[in-house]
Parts: C-alpha cells; structure tokens; sequence
C-alpha cells in the first residue's frame, strides 16, 4: 500500500508514484498535502474510491490516476479544483458519469476518461468550455447528443466510441477539431454532414459506424489538413478520391471492410504509409503507380476482385512490412523483384490463379514471418533455400502443384510454428528432420499472436488463416502461438513417420490424412 508517510510531507509539491505495484486504496490523507500541484498515482493496481479529500488541494493543476482498479463514481469535490488542467483517469473502473460540479473547472484543458464503466448521461452543463481533449471512449454511455457539445468552442480532440449519437443533420458545431475519432458510435445513416463544417482536420476516424451511402469524396475540399482517414467496417459504397488533386497528403487511408468498387485509383499520396483497401469489391488491375510510393509500410489488397498480374513495380515500395493480396483473382507468376523488399515481415498472396515456380530469391526477404502462397497453380519443387528464412513462423504453400520432395533442411527453420502443404504432389518420405521444429517442440498456453505487426502510428496489423479440420474450411483471424500444425494431407508421401515425432510437445494438429 502507499505508505501513511507521504502524508505528512506538507511542503511538498510534485509527488509522482506511477508505475509501481502499490495495492490497496487512495490514502484520503493526501487531501491534506496543500501545496501539492502534481499527484500521479497512474499504472499501479490501487482500488476503492478516488477519495473526496482530493478536492482540498487547491493547488493542484495535474492529477493522473489513470491504470489502476479504481471504481465508484468520480467525488463532486473534484469540482473545486479550479486550477487543475489534467484530469486522466482512464483504464479504471469508475461508474456513474462526469459530475456538474466539473463546470466550475475553467483551467482544465484535458479530460480523459476511456475505458471505464460511466453509464449515466452526461449532462450538457457538466463540461467547462476550456476543454480542448475530450476522451470518454470504451464506457458505457446510451446516448449522446449535440447539446453536450455546446459550449466546447475550444475542443480540438474528441474521441468517444459504443454509443449511440443523437446529433441532427443541421447542427454546425462551435469548435473545430483536428483529431476525431468515433469509433463503434451508432450512426446508421450517410456520413454525417457537420463533419464537412470541421476545416482542420488531420485524423478522422469513424469505424463500425452503419454508414451507407456514398464514399465523402469532398473530404479532400472540405479538410485538405487531412493526414489519417480511417471510415473501417461501415457500408460505403462508390469510389474513392478520383484524383490527389485536392491539397491533401494523407499518410494513411483505411477503408477496409466497405462496399467501395470501381477500380483501384492510378495515383496517390507521395507520403503514404498504410493503405487498407481490402475487403471492399474493387476490380480490375493493381496500378503499377503504387510502386513510387516509397514509404509505404502496409499495403492490403486481400478479398477483393482485383485481375492481372502482381506488377513488379511494387518491389520499388522500399519500406514495405506487409504486402496482403489474397482472394483475388490475380494471376500469372509471383515476381521474383519482389525480393527487394528487405524490410517485408508479411507475404500473403493466397487464393488467387498465379503459377509458374516458386521464385528461389524470394528467400533474400530474410524478415519474412509469414509466407502464405497457398491455394494457386504455383508448381514445380519447393527450394532447399526456403530454409534460409530463419525467422518463419508461419508457411503456407497448400492446394498448389508442387512436386519431390519436402526439403531435408526444413528442420532448419526454428521458429516454425504452421506449416501446410497439404493438397499438392509431394513425394517421398517425411523427412526425419521436422523434428528439430523447435519451436513446435515447447508447449504454448498463453495463445499470444504470432504475426501481429505494431506501426509507428499504433496501429497493429493481424494476419489471419485458412485450415482445413476434418474436411471443413476454417478461417482464424488471428494467428496464435497455440495453433501449432503440421499438415501434410493428400500428396503422395510414403514411408514412415519418425518415431520420435513425439518431440513436437506444442503440436496441436498433425494431419496426414488422403482423400478417398
């Protein structure tokens, strides 16, 4: 527990005790430490009430209580803190809402409290008008409406999400923000019209919205200041921006999970690092202009419509960590320039009509953690050189048209976690190494993602895969640690299994099963 001893430091000013394993309450006798203008207790385990005793520091500007088990509701005393600027309780388990005694707060600029358990409606009264971030996202609000907005002329950052909005198609909102993220909030109409009204905005966000209608191509007229565009798993439909002819330089455009079609535009963003164009019902060709952007990190194309070849141009994407263009309808071969790619931890081209032999000098992207070519025409021998991808965790070249045998030196490859290579014409024995898979051989229980990739920016990205269980199709959204396998099935194999095959501890699935 926080010692009592704190308590009698009555000259102190700064006390900062974040990121310890303190347990326990909040000791109401830190309501005592006047001259307090600092108090951080965040990232411990504390539990209780925030003590209504804090109210007493009328000194205080910053008060971080964020990352621990706090619960009840946040005391109406906190109101009297009139010089407090930070107010971050996020990450606790506090209820009920936001008190109107937080009216009275004119200094406080900053308001975070995400991730609780607020259930009660926030009263339009209760937020001064100093606020510039407001951050009440992960809670548990019903509703909100415009009027909780209306003397916010200040607010420049707005982040709520799982609620539903209750705003009219006329409102003009008094502040202008530069970051807006909406996340999981209850739309369920055409993007809302008081966004074109917001002049500066450099990231919008509004994901699992029940948006429909058309895509707001006139965001690049109405926020040419725009830098992340995130309109995720809503019902968008259209085409994207016609042109870059706008003012805008956006560095990241996810628009997965839509119903967005026509073809894929020619020209970009010069400054773009991640673009999520997957799951949509685009066509056509992958523009061979996407290859002069030299900054792009994460490029998914998968679950489209997309025809023609793979364009090498894509191997001048000098900086790209993941390349994403499964279930398409791409074909001809996988292009050996793509080895270029130095930086690339994530290949997935599965289920598409490519053929031709698998390019030995795809082995040069040493980074490779995921390697998904399955499902294709791809033939020919598998390279001894595959081994030198030392760091695979998942390989996936199954239902292709491969032939000889599985690689003696496939044992090389530590870190492997999944192999599939059912459904070709493989011959030959097992070979007696695949039980040097090390990483097969360590029993997982935690089921922590293989191939989960974190961006600069925060985002992460999921591989996901395709098994085959006992004749049906599985599709896993995320790869875990816990999946380990080993399939095999219908080639022509022959000989014995290695005895020692017992080794593989962490194994979950081995299938060596044929077809009848």
């Amino acid at each position: 527990m926080i010692p009592p001893f704190f308590c009698l430091l009555n000259r102190l000013t700064f006390l900062n005790l974040a990121a310890n394993s303190f347990n326990g309450s909040i000791p109401s006798c830190l309501g005592n430490l006047s001259s307090l203008t600092h108090l951080d207790l965040s990232y411990n385990q504390l539990s209780g009430s925030i003590p209504t005793s804090l109210g007493s520091l009328s000194l205080l500007s910053y008060l971080h209580l964020y990352n621990n088990q706090l619960t009840g509701n946040i005391p109406d005393s906190l109101g009297n803190l009139y010089l407090l600027r930070e107010l971050l309780i996020y990450n606790n388990q506090l209820s009920g809402t936001i008190p109107s005694s937080f009216a009275r707060l004119s200094s406080l600029t900053y308001l975070h409290g995400n991730g609780n358990r607020f259930n009660e409606t926030i009263s339009s009264s209760s937020l001064p008008p100093s606020l510039l971030e407001l951050s009440l996202s992960l809670n548990y609000y019903q509703s909100i409406s415009e009027s909780v907005f209306h003397k916010l002329t200040n607010l420049y950052y707005l982040y709520l999400s799982n609620c539903v909005l209750n705003i009219s198609t006329t409102w003009i909102p008094s502040f202008q923000l530069a970051v807006l993220r909406l996340v999981s909030c209850m739309i369920d109409g055409e993007f809302p019209p008081w966004i074109s009204t917001q002049f500066s905005l450099e990231i919008l966000e509004l994901t699992n919205a029940s948006l429909v209608g058309a895509f707001p191509s006139w965001l690049g007229e109405t926020s040419p200041s725009l830098r992340s565009l995130n309109l995720s798993g809503n019902h968008l439909e259209g085409s994207l921006f016609s042109n870059t002819s706008t003012g805008m330089e956006l560095y990241e455009l996810d628009v997965s999970r839509n119903r967005l079609s026509g073809q894929i535009p020619s020209m970009w963003f010069s400054s773009m690092q991640i673009l999520l164009l997957n799951d949509n019902l685009f066509t056509g060709n992958i523009p061979s202009n996407l290859g002069i952007l030299s900054y792009l990190e994460l490029l998914n194309l998968a679950n489209n419509k997309v025809t023609g070849v793979i364009p090498t141009s894509l191997s001048n994407c000098s900086s790209l960590a993941v390349l994403n263009l499964g279930n398409n309808s791409l074909e001809g071969s996988l292009p050996h320039e793509l080895s270029k790619l130095s930086h690339l931890y994530s290949l997935v081209v599965r289920s598409n009509n490519l053929n031709g032999s698998f390019p030995p000098s795809i082995v040069n992207c040493s980074n490779l953690l995921v390697l998904d070519i399955g499902d294709n025409l791809i033939g020919g021998k598998i390279p001894t050189s595959i081994t030198n991808l030392s760091s695979l965790s998942v390989l996936v070249m199954k239902e292709n048209h491969f032939t000889g045998n599985i690689p003696f030196e496939i044992g090389l490859l530590k870190q492997l976690q999944i192999l599939l290579l059912s459904s070709n014409h493989i011959s030959g024995s097992i070979p007696h190494t695949i039980v040097s898979l090390q990483a097969m051989a360590i029993e997982s229980q935690d089921g922590f993602e293989v191939s989960t990739l974190s961006f600069s920016d925060g985002n992460l990205y999921h591989d996901g895969l395709d098994m085959t269980l006992k004749g049906t199709n599985q599709h896993y959204p995320y790869i875990l640690s816990t999946l380990t396998s080993i399939d095999l099935s219908n080639n022509e194999l022959e000989g014995q299994v290695a005895s020692n095959l017992g080794n593989l501890k962490g194994l979950r699935l081995l299938n060596l099963s044929i077809k009848n």
